[in-house]
């Protein structure tokens, strides 16, 4: 009898101790997560209005912009790239699609304004891939050069009202209540990470980012590769800049505000390297949810917005520090 309360006694000792050891590995594995659920626990005991419906709805719309460049950026830092225009070719779509009003029907103005996404992605593509700059100057200076082009572009074509056309795409609801543009947001969301994670396509960005040389002599072509994923994040940035036009009724060049460093930031958040070959999906959902839960509360407790980005700058760089102390400890 003492033999079997003793071999009793030993297994449930295991048994917690192989628990706690799964959550420590938990945790160490996928720190946003926890994060994220702690987050969600103190939220609903400061804001409880959190949870209404209106106030979900909200937070989508005011993130179409960041959500459709933040899939994009997933493709590119995967890929092992880096892309500071993103911000400028949002506002450049934006501009493109507002300035169109009149001149032509909203659904042409919004493959125009693609379009313009897709030739600004190609051109920081080629100057990463084929001219050989580094995508964190290429981007920079492409950024500088995209706004110039769309403020001599804009002049006085810039409105601060569209037709009724034109507003459709922002602020149709469903139902009445399931705005188009969160439809579209989360539609994009899922046909990524399908596309990242179940085709060919997305084993050759992982592939390229992972190691650029190894990929090419596996017969990948390395720079096809990384500059369709700039295409990607130009033609989802602009798309982006559409929506939220449509949704303010104007655009102007300096509309970047925070996009490029938000739409980093949250792919960082999420655990996708900075380096390259790593990273998923469903990670930047964790980490724009993050994020926007964040502004939601920032918003509903009136913080000073210059604290608001305190606030941001000090969460990405605790999840760079995470992401480098996890590559440190798999390294040993």
């Amino acid at each position: 009898m003492a033999n079997t309360n003793t071999v009793s006694i030993v297994t449930s000792d295991r048994a917690r101790t192989s628990q706690g050891g799964w959550l420590l590995r938990s945790f160490a594995r996928y720190p946003m997560i926890w994060v994220l659920a702690g987050l969600l626990v103190l939220v609903t005991i400061i804001y409880p209005g959190f949870w209404g419906i209106g106030n979900l709805t909200n937070i989508l719309s005011q993130n179409t912009g960041l959500i459709l460049a933040a899939i994009g950026m997933t493709f590119v830092m995967i890929a092992g790239g880096f892309d500071l225009s993103v911000g400028a070719v949002y506002a450049a779509g934006a501009v493109t699609y507002v300035s169109l009003d009149g001149v032509a029907p909203a659904a042409v103005a919004v493959l125009i304004a693609v379009a313009v996404g897709f030739v600004f992605g190609v051109v920081n593509g080629y100057l990463i891939n084929k001219v050989g700059i580094n995508p964190f100057v290429a981007t920079l200076g492409t950024s500088s050069a995209y706004i110039g082009l769309m403020t001599l572009y804009a002049g006085a074509n810039v409105k601060f009202s569209v037709s009724e056309e034109y507003s459709f795409l922002g602020n149709y609801k469903f139902f009445g209540t399931v705005p188009l543009s969160n439809v579209i947001g989360i539609v994009a969301f899922v046909i990524a990470a399908i596309v990242l994670a179940k085709t060919t396509y997305g084993r050759s960005v992982y592939a390229v980012g992972g190691n650029r040389e190894a990929a090419r002599l596996s017969g990948i072509s390395v720079s096809l590769i990384s500059t369709s994923t700039f295409v990607m994040i130009g033609m989802l940035a602009a798309l982006g800049g559409v929506l939220v036009a449509s949704q303010l009724g104007t655009a102007q060049p300096n509309f970047v505000g925070n996009m490029t460093l938000d739409a980093i930031a949250v792919v960082i958040i999420g655990g996708t390297s900075l380096i390259g070959g790593e990273g998923a999906m469903w990670r930047t959902v964790v980490g724009c949810a993050i994020l926007m839960i964040l502004n939601n509360l920032f918003s509903s407790l009136n913080l000073e917005p210059a604290l608001q980005q305190v606030f941001k700058g000090a969460i990405v760089i605790v999840a760079v520090a995470v992401d480098v102390t996890a590559r440190r400890s798999k390294s040993k």
